[in-house]
């Protein structure tokens, strides 16, 4: 495991890394990271790594941040940055992300900020069916607890929206088991509408 200190010098000895991305590094380890919980540091980080994309930087800046994940996430300004820097994640680095929220996947889904990140997430692990193993696992175990919440219901949509096929027919089937239920909540039922279209769409 590398320090600070310990990346700094990996940069400077390794080929084609510039200066920017030295500084950048040195940059990281002089400030707070839970400036990101502020809107002028999340505007500033969101900008660090639109700027550099290093893949070193942004496992540097995903290290600093996992021992306050949750509290970043669920923040009114940290997940913003989360929705940046979720496209710049490798698998090995989602695969880490998903397995960290693993007991707070509900709590996040349900918060008005937090779920914004997990939408971005679910975009940009669809296509890898590991990802979508665990997602549809994460979706399967809490379902009424996300259909039936004004935001959780948002995650149930984007998967059954987006998905491949398996886990996307795995989602239309327990929508259809839960149909009778589903249908007379007033947050669920929007998951019922979608489903109708889904189905609509398959016979055409």
């Amino acid at each position: 495991k590398m320090t600070s200190d310990n990346h700094i010098i990996y940069m400077k000895n390794t080929r084609n890394q510039s200066d920017d991305d030295v500084n950048t590094l040195k940059l990281l380890k002089s400030i707070d990271i839970l400036i990101i919980k502020t809107q002028k540091g999340s505007k500033k980080l969101q900008k660090l790594i639109e700027n550099n994309k290093n893949p070193e930087i942004i496992r540097y800046i995903h290290n600093l941040i996992k021992p306050n994940l949750y509290s970043i996430i669920n923040n009114k300004f940290g997940n913003y940055f989360f929705q940046k820097l979720i496209p710049l994640l490798d698998y090995s680095l989602r695969s880490e992300f998903w397995g960290m929220i693993f007991n707070n996947f509900l709590t996040i889904s349900q918060n008005e900020f937090g779920n914004h990140v997990l939408q971005t997430l679910i975009t940009y692990s669809t296509g890898n069916i590991h990802e979508e193993k665990v997602i549809f696992n994460y979706i399967n175990q809490y379902f009424y607890s996300l259909a039936f919440d004004t935001f959780g219901k948002f995650i149930v949509l984007k998967a059954i929206s987006i998905f491949s096929d398996l886990y996307k027919e795995r989602l239309i089937k327990k929508v259809e088991e839960n149909l009778n239920s589903l249908i007379f909540n007033i947050n669920s039922v929007v998951i019922v509408k979608k489903y109708i279209k889904i189905v609509n769409s398959n016979r055409d």
